[in-house]
């Protein structure tokens, strides 16, 4: 083997090396690139989730006190009623 023939082989082989490097290297970069924005949206979802989990608790609480005063309304309607409809049968009954 000459020294032509070694240092074309060379450098062949260390073509064929780095072509090899790009071809799977390139790759692997864009996945981790891509691995990483998602992990970073991952996080934001996160976050908002636990932000609405406060909100949709803080919402539950409202409307549940918003159902108990509109409760409380309803029975005092409920008994001015029956108040009146004694009232109307008194009325009636005296006459």
């Amino acid at each position: 083997m000459t020294e032509s023939s070694f240092i074309g082989m060379l450098c062949i082989s260390l073509g064929t090396l780095v072509g090899l490097f790009f071809t799977v290297g390139k790759p692997i970069i864009k996945l981790n690139t891509t691995l990483t924005k998602a992990l970073s949206r991952l996080d934001a979802v996160e976050e908002r989730q636990k932000e609405n989990r406060v909100t949709l608790k803080d919402i539950q609480e409202k409307s549940h006190d918003s159902h108990r005063r509109i409760h409380a309304r309803i029975d005092n309607v409920e008994n001015r009623v029956d108040e009146i409809d004694d009232r109307v049968l008194k009325l009636e009954n005296s006459k």
